[in-house]
C-alpha cells in the first residue's frame, strides 16, 4: 500500500512509503499543477495531508494572505474524490509527538527527489511530511 504525506504552505513538502517500504520525498513549489501531477505520478492509496485552520491570534498578520496552502487542500481533495482514494487530514501539532528518540533523523533516509526541478535538498516542510507520515503509521494505520 503506497501512502503519499503533503503538507502544503508557500512551497509543499511531501514523502511517501511505497510498497516496498522505500521512503521518497522532496519539495514542489507554489504550482497547483505542480500538486495535481505529484499525485497523479504516484497514485497513491492513501492521501495524508496537513491541515490548516485560522487561529484568532494570528488573525491580524494574515490580512490579505491569499492563502495559498488551502488551495492546495482542495487540489488534494479534488484528487482524492475523483480518483476514489482515502484522504487523512492531520493537525500540525501531531508532528511533535510522531518520531521516537531513535528515529528523530529519520528524514536522512529519505531519497529526496527534485520532481520540479527547484529543489534538489530536503527541506522543513520534507521533514515535516516524515513526521506526519510516522504519525499515520503509528496512530491511525
Amino acid at each position: 500500500m503506497c501512502v503519499l504525506v503533503l503538507d502544503p504552505g508557500n512551497s509543499t513538502g511531501w514523502c511517501m512509503r511505497d510498497e516496498n517500504g522505500c521512503l521518497q520525498g522532496g519539495t514542489i513549489g507554489s504550482n497547483h499543477l505542480d500538486v495535481w501531477t505529484l499525485l497523479n505520478t504516484f497514485n497513491p492509496d492513501i492521501v495524508v495531508y496537513e491541515t490548516f485552520q485560522m487561529y484568532p491570534g494570528k488573525a491580524q498578520k494574515l490580512i490579505w494572505n491569499t492563502f495559498y496552502p488551502c488551495e492546495v487542500i482542495g487540489v488534494i481533495k479534488l484528487w482524492c474524490q475523483k480518483n476514489n482514494k482515502q484522504l487523512v487530514g492531520l493537525q500540525p501539532s501531531v508532528k511533535k509527538y510522531a518520531l521516537g528518540d531513535n528515529e528523530l533523523d529519520l528524514w536522512k533516509s529519505v531519497i529526496v527527489l527534485n520532481f520540479d526541478g527547484q529543489h534538489p535538498v530536503a527541506t522543513e516542510h520534507m521533514r515535516d511530511t516524515v513526521r506526519l507520515l510516522r504519525y499515520y503509521e503509528r496512530a491511525i494505520k
